[in-house]
């Protein structure tokens, strides 16, 4: 008669935190020499001497082991879990993003807490000050039983908000013919707001629209953006706009060298020219034509043959006889 089959289930931690786990062991002795044991377990569990568990609630494990002689051997082993940590979070109202806020945490049972946000550095108080759209995390501790609770706090905020625009032309400083100038509204999350101009013409804000403005003497204009988010937070955006003034020189933009007798030649026009140099290239890059002297201009013929129609690109650098001196690039368009 071989001795009593025993079973011994034993658990690396009686006692756990919520949310933690501990290892199940079973050792066995007596029995069927050398049997190849058998485990049945509770909840479920495999069917092997060593299972990890992590219960949500106190709980009772069983584990029957067999050698397929003796009479079974039972054991049991309780897992105890601790109380959550119950605690309360309340932080400052919702606030325009960056504002200075707050956050307070309370632990609403008895015991020896320690508190702490993960803040830079981080700051072992119920009550932190950071601004409005961060996020801290939050660890409280149970010191006697070194449970521990942790999450994500928000500083609450509204939508942040960012003022933004750009100009079109988008220019150092605009010809005085590029009028209308292009307000490109980039803002984020403006609801509502005012435009200023600069030139004593002042608009509601739309989000998304781009409005055009006429500058009618050249100068510098400070432009300005002021928009709001549905908290009522502001943010402003600020461009001084350049407007040169008018140029003494025209180039056509499109002239059509068909015969007609009209806008057949294109030529630089301005009153006063003592020097310039006039250059126009296709659009790979080749010159088509040249000239120094303004009474000469362009018939649309290359080496005798008419180009065919399209935009092409010209630089000229001219000295009129008051002082005045330019260099233009820009492009024009041949119309057969």
């Amino acid at each position: 008669v071989y001795p009593e089959l025993t079973a011994d289930l034993s658990a690396s931690d009686n006692l756990i935190c919520p949310g933690t786990g501990t290892t199940l062991s079973v050792t066995s002795n007596g029995g069927f020499p050398d049997a190849l044991l058998q485990y049945q377990w509770s909840n479920s569990l495999f069917p092997i001497d060593q299972n990890n568990v992590a219960p949500e609630v106190t709980t009772t494990y069983f584990v029957l082991v067999n050698d397929g002689c003796s009479d079974p051997a039972l054991d049991s082993v309780v897992v105890e879990v601790l109380p959550p940590i119950s605690n309360t979070v309340t932080t400052s109202d919702t606030l325009c993003f960056g504002s200075a806020g707050w956050a307070h945490a309370q632990v609403d049972q008895l015991g020896e807490y320690l508190i702490s946000w993960g803040t830079n550095p981080i700051q072992f108080t119920d009550s932190v000050i950071a601004p409005a759209g961060s996020s801290h995390y939050l660890q409280i501790t149970n010191v006697e039983q070194g449970c521990t609770y942790d999450t994500l706090v928000l500083i609450p905020n509204y939508s942040p908000l960012a003022a933004l625009f750009s100009l079109n032309p988008n220019a150092e400083c605009i010809a005085f013919d590029d009028n209308p100038i292009s307000f490109i509204d980039l803002s984020q999350h403006g609801l509502y707001g005012t435009w200023d101009f600069g030139n004593g013409s002042i608009e509601p804000y739309d989000p998304g629209s781009n409005p055009s403005v006429n500058y009618d003497q050249p100068g510098t204009y400070p432009a300005s953006l002021v928009i709001y988010n549905e908290g009522d937070c502001p943010d402003s955006a600020f461009v001084d706009v350049c407007i040169l003034p008018p140029t003494p020189i025209f180039i056509p933009d499109v002239f059509s060298p068909n015969g007609d007798g009209n806008n057949d030649v294109l030529y630089v026009r301005g009153q006063g020219i003592i020097e310039m140099y006039f250059m126009l290239y296709d659009r790979w890059g080749e010159k088509v034509f040249e000239t120094s002297d303004n009474s000469i201009g362009w018939n649309g013929e290359y080496r005798g043959k008419p180009m065919p129609s399209g935009v092409y690109v010209y630089y000229l650098s001219v000295t009129l006889n008051s002082g005045y001196r330019e260099e233009i690039k820009g492009d024009i368009t041949l119309v057969r």
